[in-house]
């Protein structure tokens, strides 16, 4: 009797993504929000340093998570370019500068990241840290730490900006979409938004298969801009 093995490989869900304190003077900019959305090359990151089968995130809600009808990052719509758009990103820096009476260089020095201090994190940030110069001007300073200060830091909103990610605890929209409501557990940033917090009520009220999905896709739209 023989035995035939079949090797399967599928994605598990998670979605890493730059976390930013928006209590911080040049982060509360959306438009440096933008610009720094903008700058970074997923397809790069994923290629040069994970080096792995992950790809480039387009909206925070990732293709192992169902929509309606199908994945629901299909549905929804390609929020942020894989490769970025380092004009896009130009753009929005130079309205985020005017907006803050800043030079880049001003900016610079108000911008920190921290990271842990493994061999991976340590090439994330650096990767972050040359794609924001290069594209942007934007000179962030790395701050390396061990897991549990990062985390620590992270539950006392004491950052400016953090590589962190999140891994879908069941199959719906929800299990991302929730993450940043004003008094959430897990929203480290400062973002408060009543309009957020009200579809996240909503969709959660929804009985409505298509109409709860739509809140969902309205979310998603809310959170990218």
């Amino acid at each position: 009797q023989r035995q035939i093995w079949i090797r399967v490989s599928y994605g598990y869900g998670a979605c890493f993504y730059l976390e930013m304190g928006v209590a911080n003077p040049v982060l509360s900019k959306v438009n440096m929000g933008k610009a720094i959305a903008y700058a970074i090359d997923r397809g790069q990151f994923v290629a040069t340093v994970l080096q792995n089968s992950s790809k480039p995130a387009t909206s925070l809600t990732p293709a192992a998570v169902n929509g309606l009808n199908s994945a629901f990052p299909e549905e929804v719509g390609e929020l942020f370019p894989p490769a970025g758009d380092a004009d896009k990103a130009k753009e929005y820096l130079d309205t985020a500068l005017s907006e803050l009476g800043m030079t880049a260089e001003e900016a610079s020095a108000e911008l920190s990241m921290i990271t842990d201090d493994t061999d991976t994190a340590t090439k994330i940030g650096a990767f972050i840290k040359e794609q924001l110069n290069s594209k942007l001007g934007i000179d962030i300073t790395i701050e390396s730490m061990p897991f549990k200060s990062r985390i620590e830091r992270m539950q006392n909103k004491d950052f400016d900006i953090v590589f962190a990610g999140w891994s879908p605890d069941y199959n719906d929209p929800n299990t991302f979409l929730d993450i940043f409501v004003s008094t959430g557990g897990n929203n480290h940033t400062h973002y408060a938004s009543e309009t957020y917090d009200k579809l996240v009520t909503d969709a959660a009220a929804e009985l409505d298969a298509e109409a709860r999905m739509g809140i969902f896709y309205q979310i998603e739209q809310l959170i990218a801009e």
